[in-house]
């Protein structure tokens, strides 16, 4: 029952266009949108929806041939979420569906690892601050990393 809720809310690329999240954010200073997406319950890329070149660019650390077709859905949708906040936009965008465009060189990670989540924070995390990916992303350097972020969010946790 709790699969047909959720597939039933979001079954056709239209039924996200009344999404009220999108209308509370301020998308006037945005150029870039960082989205993780997971794949059939088994694997998370990160796609960035680039708004001023007007593509997805697909950021796969198990990188195949259909790292850039994850994110179809996301692109047939994009236009009528766009279509919801296209007032608040410096310039129109294209309202048509998406390319998706899978970036080469993304550090990728051993078969079997499990470590695609902190992968994907880990690039986020570069792309925000307009870092290079290498060599701070490195599968070898995994295991820092998620000490780090569980360092961090230790910090935020509410004190008693």
């Amino acid at each position: 029952m709790q699969n047909q809720l959720k597939k039933k809310r979001f079954d056709k690329p239209e039924d996200w266009s009344g999404d009220r999240f999108l209308k509370r954010i301020d998308w006037r200073g945005l150029s870039k949108v960082l989205i993780p997406l997971n794949v059939e319950n088994k694997h998370w890329i990160l796609c960035e929806v680039n708004l001023e070149e007007v593509v997805v660019k697909v950021y796969d650390s198990l990188k195949t041939s259909r790292s850039a077709w994850y994110a179809f859905d996301l692109c047939s949708r994009l236009p009528y979420l766009l279509q919801e906040i296209q007032h608040d936009l410096p310039r129109p965008l294209h309202l048509r569906p998406w390319e998706a465009v899978a970036v080469h060189g993304v550090p990728q990670q051993g078969i079997g690892s499990g470590v695609c989540g902190v992968m994907v924070m880990a690039f986020a995390e570069h792309l925000m601050h307009d870092l290079p990916l290498t060599p701070g992303c490195e599968y070898d350097n995994c295991r820092t990393i998620r000490n780090n972020f569980a360092v961090r969010l230790w910090g935020f946790r509410k004190k008693a």
